[in-house]
């Protein structure tokens, strides 16, 4: 059995320190573990390495007892809120890069596109261009589009587009509204990133979005954000709200439609995640290189004491077949 991690951040080699990309390696630490960089001018880190270095990431992947990795890049690399030309230049580069050093892994990575969805008509475009020529196997995009929710129609072309390609979306919290409640203890990741998860998997299934778009494939990131746990009070709003009554069915039911990664921290909630998913729709998943990552990944889902078979589809099978890989 392998085990294949969906939830992992990658900024490609190939783009650091490039003139015509604004990201700098700044400095590293003595044992060249760590690494500070800018972007737009903006310092990140220290990051492990791994972050820019997948030679970096594949020492760690044994460590860990994983065989693949996606190649997602960080939701600060999104960049919704750059000029279009601009934004479309920068999605086309990164795609490219991250493309070429999946092919060239041997199997041990798996790329994942970004868009320049501040320009739906230039993102659809790329990716079509991403899915069948560049060989992608998903694309990542943030929880809104810099303050543009899902069910805004303009939108709606790259829904369209991902559901007919057959690609799946992951979603990763960003653009969190920066309450000054949040700001102390952590409170804005902690809280706020399950929350921005939460809406967003709301306005999908209330505006009918799942309903009108069946085969539409999403990805809830952190073990679905508190989505599991609001499941019965969606349906209650369902019941008893008229302008929840659009979709086709309970939310419940619609909410199982999702797939859902691993990154719960907690026995009792993974394990209630697959009761309330089926241990068709879970995921593994790290969010590497952050720190609110899942360190040991694998002994997350053994120590559940799940059937082989379960543990095998939640290890790589799911990810096997909802990827075609």
């Amino acid at each position: 059995m392998s085990a294949i991690d969906t939830h992992s951040h990658y900024i490609p080699a190939g783009l650091v320190g490039r003139k015509d990309f604004p990201i700098k390696l700044v400095s590293e630490s003595p044992d060249g573990s760590t690494v500070n960089l800018e972007i737009f001018g903006r310092p990140v880190g220290p990051v492990p390495r791994g972050m820019i270095d997948l030679g970096y990431q594949l020492v760690e992947m044994d460590s860990k007892g994983l065989q693949v990795k996606f190649l997602n890049v960080p939701p600060f690399l999104f960049l919704y809120e750059l000029p279009p030309e601009q934004g479309r230049q920068l999605a086309s580069a990164v795609n490219e890069e991250i493309a070429r050093e999946s092919a060239r892994s041997g199997g041990k990575f798996v790329p994942v596109a970004t868009l320049p969805l501040q320009d739906v008509p230039a993102s659809v475009v790329e990716l079509e261009r991403c899915v069948t020529g560049l060989g992608m196997k998903a694309v990542t995009i943030a929880t809104n589009i810099n303050g543009v929710d899902f069910d805004d129609p303009s939108l709606r072309p790259f829904f369209d587009a991902a559901a007919k390609l057959g690609v799946p979306i992951i979603l990763h919290p960003h653009y969190v509204y920066a309450s000054p409640r949040g700001a102390s203890y952590h409170l804005r990741n902690l809280v706020g990133n399950p929350m921005e998860t939460s809406l967003a998997a709301g306005r999908l299934v209330f505006s009918g979005i799942m309903d009108e778009l069946p085969d539409l494939k999403i990805v809830l990131p952190h073990g679905g954000g508190a989505v599991p746990y609001l499941a019965g009070r969606f349906d209650q709003g369902f019941r008893g709200r008229p302008e929840c009554r659009r979709p086709a069915s309970a939310p419940s039911k619609v909410l199982r439609r999702f797939y859902y990664d691993t990154i719960a921290f907690d026995p009792l909630t993974l394990r209630f995640l697959l009761e309330f998913a089926g241990p068709d729709h879970v995921l593994l998943g790290t969010d590497y290189p952050f720190d609110m990552a899942d360190e040991t990944p694998v002994e997350t889902v053994q120590t559940l004491g799940l059937a082989a078979e379960v543990e095998v589809r939640v290890m790589e099978g799911n990810a096997r077949r909802l990827f075609r890989l």
